[in-house]
């Protein structure tokens, strides 16, 4: 959240009462939200989405509404051999200086250094890391960095899963399997890496002293297999067959079970089991009915002349609901509203002046907000010298003036802090 401006003090202004018990001073004071923390004060954005760059944004937000699990599912089925056509594969190549290092007497830890020459950078690798051998097993590893593709796709802090190491009459060869938490690795456009592979000239890791000095130099394939072109046939199918667009891919909004059984289908997996897809099982919508309620269009209507109707014009879109936050002072016929206003009128007296402050001397976000002059069409930088809000401001004045037999002072009212001043709406 940007920061607001510096509070500046309001003379006559305290956020301390000294007649109260200091408990409920303390939980009055927990209550205020200062002006510039306000949420309704308007901000610069954070961040600017245009049509042609939001693709990637669309997407990452589309994500979240996939379960940890679905993403799960979908890894293992495209990985196993046997569950679609036989994907296709590309190779990555680099140079390896291996550095192993005795740890215990059955465990000898081996460090990777592997870097792509500087031509033909675009079928070339790079990886660092290590693993972890027992005999010939590899029992654990990290991988800190493996880019490929010209430096195009780029992993960090993959895990070794899984390999071996095989030792042939001439070579030694060491196959790893990488992975990230529970799912395969696999790169930025969804490819899994198959294996990764090192063989170089034979070296007795498990003889010699406590520290192996010896460095031999390797040569390493990456191998990435394009199972995801399942995914990506599938999904295209979906968006050019009917029957599966109708729910899955349509204007309606995205629901995960949909989408998931749907492209399931494409894939060949078993359907996800959910309580709630099938609509006709579910109870019809009930509205709740107010049979004396009227528009906002028919009360001004049938009361042109009304003093509210400035309020109704300018707050209603808030404040005149069934539900008691915003303070809903505007629900009601037109008495109870007038009712609803005079209890609420310190409040709206100090809010409405606002507008008449600085913005740094304001203790509260003035109302209207600005947003809501926006969507009413006017300008919150010709707002403060309107008529419309020289009238809502001289209805509040009245009915303070008619209950406290002086006209109301805006100091005196921010010196006695807002959240003293009464609530807007009485007690249910």
């Amino acid at each position: 959240m940007p920061s607001g401006d510096e509070p500046v003090t309001v003379p006559g202004a305290s956020r301390t009462n000294r007649t109260r018990p200091a408990d409920q001073e303390q939980r009055l004071q927990q209550l205020h939200v200062p002006s510039q923390f306000d949420p309704l004060r308007p901000r610069p954005p954070l961040d600017t989405w245009t049509a042609a760059g939001s693709a990637e944004h669309f997407v990452t937000g589309l994500a979240g509404f996939f379960a940890e699990v679905d993403i799960e599912r979908l890894d293992r089925h495209l990985f196993e051999p046997g569950n679609h056509a036989t994907p296709g594969h590309r190779q990555y190549h680099s140079a390896c200086t291996l550095t192993p290092r005795r740890r215990t007497a059955n465990e000898t830890r081996i460090s990777l250094h592997c870097e792509a020459p500087d031509h033909e950078a675009a079928v070339q690798f790079s990886m660092k890391g290590r693993v972890y051998l027992n005999g010939s097993k590899v029992v654990r590893g990290t991988i800190d960095r493996l880019a490929w593709g010209d430096g195009a796709a780029v992993l960090t802090d993959l895990a070794v899963s899984d390999g071996a190491l095989d030792r042939l009459p001439d070579i030694s060869r060491l196959t790893l399997q990488l992975s990230r938490d529970v799912l395969h690795a696999r790169g930025p456009n969804g490819n899994a890496i198959e294996d990764v592979q090192i063989s170089w000239e034979n070296l007795e890791l498990s003889a010699g002293t406590e520290e192996l000095t010896a460095q031999p130099r390797g040569q390493a394939a990456l191998t990435l297999r394009d199972d995801y072109q399942a995914v990506r046939e599938a999904i295209r199918a979906l968006s050019e067959t009917s029957e599966d667009t109708a729910d899955a891919l349509s204007s309606k909004p995205f629901r995960r079970v949909t989408f998931l059984n749907a492209l399931y289908r494409r894939l060949g997996m078993p359907a996800v089991q959910a309580c709630c897809v099938d609509a006709t099982r579910l109870p019809p919508l009930a509205a709740e009915a107010h049979p004396d309620e009227v528009t906002l269009q028919q009360l001004v209507a049938a009361a042109p002349g009304i003093p509210e109707q400035d309020f109704y014009r300018h707050c209603s879109t808030c404040h005149r609901s069934r539900e008691r936050f915003p303070p809903n002072f505007l629900q009601g016929k037109p008495s109870q509203v007038h009712d609803n206003l005079a209890h609420c009128a310190e409040r709206l007296y100090v809010r409405l002046h606002m507008w008449n402050l600085p913005t740094a001397a304001r203790t509260k976000t003035p109302m209207p907000p600005v947003h809501a002059l926006e969507q009413l069409g006017l300008d919150a930088a010709t707002w403060p010298n309107s008529p419309g809000l020289e009238k809502l401001q001289t209805y509040t004045r009245d009915l303070l003036q008619a209950e406290t037999g002086t006209a109301p002072v805006l100091e005196d009212l921010i010196a006695r802090d807002y959240e003293n001043l009464r609530p807007c709406l009485a007690d249910p």
